[in-house]
């Protein structure tokens, strides 16, 4: 059966994504959060796009790309054809999103931040309507952190980010929320400095 997104909206009334504090003015200016691959073009450091990065990567125009330490090559049972270099260039293809409620993202996204608090990142948020999701792709796992569990890898390739029409799963096991290349943010985006708030509109979003 295809995702409720209505159900899915009604769970999880919220999409968060957390991003470093220096991209905040880019974001603001632009009214959009645009994938990796995007930002190294518009630099012409589009061969990056493939290489699973081990630090930070900062743009000569200021903004930060977070690393992909978590992306293991080890942990990974990758579809025929596949590898690490192109699977980096299919996620680098997307921007990524935790669902949540009022008082914070899912577990996942809370580690995700604490992963990063001591950077002193933000974290954007907006209402998860259904209107919004319905372009957007969903995934039952980190996709960025791979892990082994019970002897078996963890499987990527084609499939990873799947629209509501043929993701295979319930409301309550979608993990990840992602749009490709980019998505315009809606006025009602919020910004604060943790996942918990305090709550401020977003200056310059539409």
């Amino acid at each position: 059966m295809p995702l409720d997104l209505h159900r899915l909206s009604t769970l999880r009334p919220f999409l968060y994504h957390l991003t470093a504090s220096q991209n905040l003015a880019s974001i603001e200016l632009r009214r959009e959060l645009s994938c990796t691959n995007q930002l190294l073009t518009e630099v012409s450091m589009q061969g990056l796009g493939s290489k699973r990065r081990t630090e930070h990567l900062e743009l000569g125009t200021g903004i930060v790309i977070r690393d992909q330490k978590p992306l293991s090559a080890g942990s990974i049972a990758f579809e025929d054809g596949w590898n690490l270099e192109r699977f980096v260039s299919y996620v680098n293809d997307h921007v990524f999103f935790w669902p949540g409620t009022e008082s914070g993202p899912i577990d996942a996204g809370i580690n995700h931040y604490t992963r990063y608090a001591h950077e002193q990142p933000v974290v954007l948020r907006f209402p998860a309507d259904p209107n919004t999701l319905t372009n957007l792709y969903f995934c039952r796992y980190n996709s960025g952190a791979p892990r082994c569990s019970g002897g078996k890898h963890s499987p990527r390739g084609s499939f990873t980010y799947q629209p509501a029409s043929h993701f295979n799963g319930s409301c309550s096991q979608v993990t990840e929320v992602v749009a490709k290349g980019k998505l315009a943010l809606p006025g009602s985006t919020q910004v604060a400095a943790s996942p918990s708030g305090p709550w401020a509109p977003l200056a310059g979003a539409t």
